[in-house]
């Protein structure tokens, strides 16, 4: 029959009631669900999206089996950067992305687990997808457990176990592949993992494009060499730390616009970002008004240091790494120092 006005509307529900149904979703309609409209967007909770390249054997056995995503987690979003981390000749690390009481955990297929709340989360990996723009590229949702704040990848595995009721038999154990995240992964979503404050993903040779969690506060994305677009989910106004030392296909148009809130922002580190030019960052840098550690080694700065002087930016600096940086002169730096 056709609606009348009277009749109730999912989004005329109390917001505590639809976050509950929405995490009794399976990961792949939730992502639908939040799709469809600004109100809707709000409902997905704890969910990433993975864009994977895999040879056609590979995938063929994937889609035959359950996929298994081993990776690193913790409870503990922060912590901060051990001597241990200096290497020389370059600034001490602030913060480490990776707590080092992280530990290796495997998500195969999706289950419902109950927090301290008494919610429900459906964690756990979808069935894999392929992507409409290349048939060898794979997506993989993925929900997170409401636990996970700290997520390391540089040295996750997808791997396959069989269904428990296969359409056809499973193919022997010895013929599952393992693929390396760092060989594969291509795109990295986390706009919608909400309680993830920490993301390690370093040396992951193929990663093009990377969406930040809005609670990210320490994300270490260094040498991923074909890393190209990062982009910051709802300003990302807690980040403390964020190195990209190695990243040379990161275009500067990443932070040439307004999208990210730096007010406490402490250690940023564009390293032998070729791509990246001072006019890229001079917008970021005029609002980090608490960063304290600063390396543009290998930069073309081309006056940014002049600039920030004469306006009075970074009043908290402490550390600067200019190291091998183009379009600077000694006078320069002295005048800023």
């Amino acid at each position: 029959p056709p609606r009348t006005p009277s009749d109730p509307d999912l989004f005329s529900l109390p917001a505590e009631l639809l976050l509950a149904i929405a995490r009794r979703l399976d990961v792949c309609s939730r992502l639908a669900l939040g799709s469809t409209c600004g109100c809707a967007r709000l409902l997905v909770v704890n969910a990433a999206v993975l864009e994977v390249q895999l040879s056609s054997r590979a995938a063929g056995l994937l889609y035959e089996a359950s996929v298994k995503l081993q990776v690193r987690k913790s409870d503990k979003p922060l912590s901060r950067a051990s001597h241990a981390m200096r290497v020389k000749g370059r600034v001490l690390p602030l913060y480490s992305a990776l707590h080092p009481e992280s530990e290796k955990f495997s998500l195969c297929g999706e289950v419902s687990l109950s927090d301290a709340d008494g919610g429900v989360d459906v964690c756990g990996t979808a069935r894999m997808r392929r992507s409409a723009r290349d048939e060898s590229r794979h997506l993989l949702p993925v929900g997170l457990a409401p636990d996970c704040s700290c997520l390391g990848l540089s040295d996750g595995v997808l791997s396959a176990a069989p269904l428990a009721a296969p359409p056809i038999a499973p193919p022997p154990l010895r013929e599952l592949p393992r693929v390396s995240l760092k060989s594969s992964l291509l795109l990295l979503d986390l706009s919608r993992a909400q309680r993830v404050c920490s993301l390690a993903a370093s040396g992951m040779a193929r990663l093009r494009t990377v969406r930040l969690p809005p609670s990210a506060k320490a994300v270490c994305l260094e040498a991923c060499s074909s890393l190209a677009d990062l982009r910051p989910t709802d300003g990302c106004p807690d980040l403390l730390s964020l190195r990209l030392d190695g990243c040379r296909q990161l275009r500067g148009a990443s932070f040439a616009d307004a999208s990210w809130f730096a007010a406490s922002l402490a250690e940023l580190d564009l390293s032998w970002c070729s791509r990246v030019e001072g006019r890229d960052v001079a917008a970021l840098l005029r609002s980090a008004m608490s960063l304290r550690s600063l390396s543009l080694r290998g930069l073309r700065l081309g006056g940014l240091l002049e600039a920030s002087e004469q306006s009075g930016a970074l009043p908290r600096l402490s550390a600067l790494d200019v190291g091998f940086s183009s379009s600077i002169g000694s006078e320069a730096v002295l005048a800023f120092a």
